[in-house]
Order: C-alpha cells, then sequence, then structure tokens
C-alpha cells in the first residue's frame, strides 16, 4: 500500500501520519515482539498503553507497506500473528477483558478490509450529482463495483470506499482522501451537480457516516474546507440497515419519541413505562436484559435467605407455600416489570412470559431462563441440590457480570450483530489467512465468540465510535438540528433479512417521521433476499425505487 500525500488539495489543513513507516526487517520481527508487548502492558495492568501501541504497530506496518501486493501480504501475517497469540491467550483461560486490545484490533481491520481506499468515477454529465457510497462492513472497494455501476447508468458521479475503522494513521488518510475529493466534485458550479447522494450499505455504514457526517457538520478538519453539510445532501439512501431498537427509540427526542410509531402503526410509547419500553413487545437485547435484571434481584442474599426460609418453614407443595412463594417472586419482579413497561402484577408476569416467549428458540435466553430456574429453586428436589445448583448459579451470574463489566457482554444487540461480526472475521480469514479455519477456531475455542460479538457491539469514548447502537443518538441529534428536514430518504430492505430485522428499520423510520413529519421517506421491501444482496434479487425494484427518489429529490430527470 503506497501512500503518497502530494496529490492533496494544497487548500486542505496541513497533515501528518504521525508514525514511522516500518521497513521489512522490522516487520518480520513484529510477530515476536507482540507476545513480549502484550505481558509487558498486562503486567503494568495498562490496557489503553497497550492499545494505543498496537495502533501504532499496526499503522506503521501498513503506512509502510510499497504497493498492494506487499499491503496484502503484510495484511495477512497480521492476522495471523494477532490471531495466533489471541488463541493461546484463550487456550491459557488468560481474563477476558485481557484479550480485548487484540480482538479490537483483528475486528478493526475486519470490519474494513478496504485499509484506506478511495475509488472515484468523474460523473458523465458534468451537471448532475455524485453518489457517495459507503460499503457495509467486511467489504473492500472492489465489492462496491455493481453499486458504481448503478450510479454510473444514470450518469452519476461516485465516490466509492469501505470505512477504515482501524489503524489510526490509515483511518485518517482515508477521511484526508475523502474530504479532498468532495472539495472538488462538490465545487463544480451548478445547483445540482454540487449535490450529494449518500448511499449506506448496511448498518456499519450507517455508523460510519454518523461520525463522518457529525464532523462535517461542526467544520472539524478535514471537513472544514467543506460547503455546508446541509447545503450539499442531497439524498440518503439506507440499504439493509440501520439498528434500532424500542430502547434506542427511547434516545430520540421527546417530541419524536411520542410521536414514533413502529412497524405495525402503533405508538413507540403505548402501553409503556418511562423508560420508552413497549411492554406488548420484546426485541432479544430487552429479553435479555429483562433476564439479567431478574437475575441481580434473585441472586441477592436477602432473596435467597427469605425463599429458603419458606422451603424449611412449610410443606413444598402446600396451598400456603405456593401462595408465599408467588408472593416473595412478585414482590422481586415487580420493580423489573415496570421497568419494561409492565404492571406489577401476576397479570403482568403473564404478559411478561407472552412477550418474551418469540425467543424460546434462542440459546441465550434459553440459558438465562435455565438460570433463573435454578435460581428460584424450580429445577430440583433436595436441600443438598439446591445448595449445590445454586452455588453454580451464582458463579454463573458472578461470570456474566464480569463478562459484562469488560465490555464483552451480549448486551445491546444483539444477534444481528453477531452475526454480522462473524461474517466479517470469517471474510477477513478468507482473504488474508487461508491457513486459519475461522469457524474451527470458533468451535476449538469457546472463549473467542464471546470476545468478538463484544467487541463488535461495544461503544467507546474518545475515538470515532464504530458500535452501530450507539450511532443512533448521534444521528438523531444531527436530524434535529442539522437542518436535514428537506432531505428524501429511501430504505431499501429485505422481509426476510435476518442480521436486520425489518422492525428495526420500521422504528428508525418512525423516528425520522416524527422528527420530520413532512420529509419525504420511501421504503421499497424485497419479499425474499438476503442481507446486503437485494440488487441480486430484485434489481428492477431496487432500481425503479432509487429512481424514483432521485426524481423526488429533483436530481435527475423524470
Amino acid at each position: 500500500m503506497a501512500f503518497d500525500f502530494d496529490d492533496l488539495d494544497e487548500q486542505l489543513p496541513a497533515w501528518e501520519p504521525g508514525v514511522q513507516a516500518m521497513d521489512d526487517a522490522t516487520f518480520a520481527n513484529l510477530g515476536a515482539r507482540l507476545p513480549a508487548l502484550f505481558d509487558a502492558a498486562r503486567q503494568a495492568g495498562e490496557s489503553a498503553a497497550l492499545a494505543a501501541a498496537l495502533d501504532v504497530e499496526v499503522g506503521g506496518a501498513l503506512w509502510g507497506a510499497a504497493g498492494p501486493e506487499t499491503a496484502g501480504t503484510r495484511m495477512a501475517q497480521l492476522v495471523k500473528d494477532f490471531a495466533a497469540l489471541l488463541v493461546e491467550l484463550v487456550r491459557v483461560q488468560t481474563p477476558a477483558c485481557a484479550c480485548i486490545p487484540l480482538v479490537r484490533v483483528l475486528y478493526g481491520l475486519a470490519v474494513g478490509r478496504g485499509q484506506g481506499e478511495v475509488i472515484v468515477r468523474a460523473p458523465a454529465k458534468s451537471t448532475l450529482p455524485t453518489a457517495l457510497i459507503m460499503g457495509h462492513a467486511g467489504s473492500c472497494v472492489k465489492d462496491l463495483n455493481h453499486w458504481i455501476d448503478v450510479y454510473h447508468s444514470l450518469s452519476f458521479g461516485t465516490v466509492a470506499f469501505t470505512p477504515c475503522a482501524f489503524p489510526k494513521v490509515i483511518r485518517e488518510y482515508q477521511q484526508v482522501q475523502l474530504a479532498s475529493e468532495l472539495r472538488a466534485l462538490l465545487a463544480r458550479g451548478s445547483e445540482a451537480s454540487n449535490k450529494l447522494v449518500v448511499h449506506l450499505c448496511g448498518p456499519f455504514a450507517h455508523s460510519a457516516w454518523c461520525c463522518l457526517a457529525e464532523s462535517w457538520h461542526q467544520q472539524e478538519r478535514p471537513f472544514d474546507s467543506l460547503p455546508r453539510l446541509s447545503d450539499c445532501l442531497g439524498a440518503i439512501l439506507w440499504e439493509c440497515g440501520p439498528f434500532c431498537s424500542s430502547t434506542e427509540a427511547a434516545l430520540a427526542p421527546q417530541d419524536a419519541r411520542g410521536a414514533s410509531t413502529n412497524g405495525s402503526g402503533n405508538s413507540i410509547s403505548e402501553n409503556s413505562s418511562a423508560s420508552g419500553r413497549k411492554a406488548a413487545e420484546l426485541s432479544l437485547e430487552d429479553a435479555l436484559s429483562l433476564q439479567r435484571d431478574l437475575q441481580e434481584r434473585f441472586s441477592s442474599d436477602a432473596f435467597q435467605d427469605r425463599l429458603g426460609n419458606l422451603e424449611s418453614s412449610m410443606p413444598k407443595g402446600s396451598d400456603l407455600f405456593v401462595s408465599e412463594r408467588n408472593a416473595l417472586f412478585l414482590e422481586a419482579q415487580i420493580p423489573v416489570l415496570e421497568k419494561y413497561g409492565f404492571e406489577g402484577s401476576q397479570r403482568g408476569v403473564v404478559k411478561m412470559l407472552q412477550a418474551g416467549s418469540r425467543w424460546n428458540d434462542n440459546e441465550k435466553y434459553q440459558q438465562n431462563r435455565e438460570l433463573l430456574n435454578d435460581l428460584l429453586g424450580l429445577n430440583f428436589e433436595g436441600q443438598k441440590e439446591r445448595v449445590r445448583r445454586l452455588e453454580l448459579a451464582k458463579r454463573e451470574l458472578a461470570a456474566s457480570k464480569q463478562e459484562s463489566q469488560s465490555g464483552i457482554g451480549s448486551s445491546s444487540g444483539s444477534f444481528g450483530m453477531a452475526a454480522l461480526s462473524e461474517d466479517c472475521f470469517r471474510s477477513l480469514w478468507m482473504n488474508h489467512a487461508t491457513g486459519l479455519d475461522y469457524t474451527e477456531l470458533l468451535h476449538q475455542y469457546i472463549g473467542l465468540g464471546p470476545l468478538i460479538r463484544g467487541v463488535a457491539s461495544e461503544t467507546q469514548g474518545g475515538e470515532p465510535n464504530w458500535s452501530v447502537h450507539a450511532s443512533f443518538e448521534a444521528w438523531i441529534t444531527l436530524e434535529v438540528s442539522g437542518n436535514l428536514k428537506h432531505v428524501p430518504r429511501l430504505f431499501l430492505s429485505s422481509e426476510t433479512d435476518a442480521k436486520v430485522p425489518i422492525a428495526d428499520i420500521d422504528r428508525f423510520i418512525a423516528v425520522i417521521k416524527a422528527c420530520h413529519p413532512d420529509c419525504v421517506i420511501a421504503a421499497e421491501r424485497i419479499p425474499k433476499a438476503p442481507h446486503m444482496q437485494l440488487w441480486e434479487s430484485d434489481r428492477s425494484a431496487c432500481l425503479r425505487a432509487l429512481t424514483k427518489m432521485l426524481q423526488r429529490a429533483r436530481l435527475l430527470d423524470t
């Protein structure tokens, strides 16, 4: 990967890479240096310092690659070196929190395999707009060719890239390239040619766009030399995204939240608690969160002491015992029921169980349910077995808490995010580390899966946040403050997308409608199409919807 910034627009702010390009001899020794680097940081308890050091090492390695062939070779070796160290750490049962910096490196390399590439094609007609195409997680620029071809068939220009999440030097260089290209394309004179159509491929592109758009709106470097975002933005197309749970929808401004609707047209705030959660439905995220809250209350010493006293003071199975035990259960459940929008009564318990029953086939939901039954003493008979199972349940709960506090839990979001992150890793393995079988590694080292899924859904401060879920609040804030109500929107999605549920997209649409009641919003549903394969499944329907939106935005002649 050869980087030459002599061609950057001279009017853009000066930028320096901030890392030393790594020569071949130093790179050849990187794999041998990694364990010592890791051990030193771990002994010093400096995980942040380790993360910074790894960013510099990987940045120097990729910045110093002389041409695409060398870059590909170095990328493959980096993946093998970091994967080998991670597997060894998991094998010797290193605490999960200590492994997170290594997983972040691999995840950062996996989600943006293009590593800073930005491909530009000039429009066939100088009076037409430019499409900014942001690729899906795990893609590289060559994977975006069919979207590029679609816009070129309409005579539009294109700027296509897969957002680089890691390392910092390559991410910043990509942003500098992007700002330079946008500056040239958005200064061509005519009103239409100065407009931008943003095409976001999947939830990852949406998250990256939120970061980019916020920096642009705030006129932060390197976007401070561009025209105002609200003046340039002509239309936005979301494809197979974004995520938006009912909990995240509650982060919207109060006026928007009150009017928001789900896919069935029902208000999100209907039958809801102050938290904004809807009682009639539970997303998987909310169902697992609810189970964790119940586990917390049922595992307390006060609850367990009272339950033990009941079991020792009256015959099990008697009407009095059942009545007293149910009352004890309900006393502990009421705060959790009300938190999630259910009535604090036995009727509310029934409604809660009915709402959660849609996830009965989910493995994590099943595991949590068994843990709850153990805490309640419902899975066994006899005092000795009760003590043994209760101790085991408390250990599992403690491990779950530690995992959550380490930022690697299965909290916000879910099966979709887990599937997307695993797709990214498979893609990384297939393209850069053919000697490693990702699926086999997951089977052999069961601790790897939770680490990968946790890093994929974590939120971080300071650096740009690539978490799909944290991006929601940033975008809604920009919607309200950025004067974007005039921008037409199109949502392309699949009714059978197993990774981004249609209900998430419906909630996101509803919140935008609440923010901007008069905004032009269209949605095209492809009946049967895998995630990010809408155009392959029904190109004519996708093209028809895109063309109609561009015409309504007055960016394409009728």
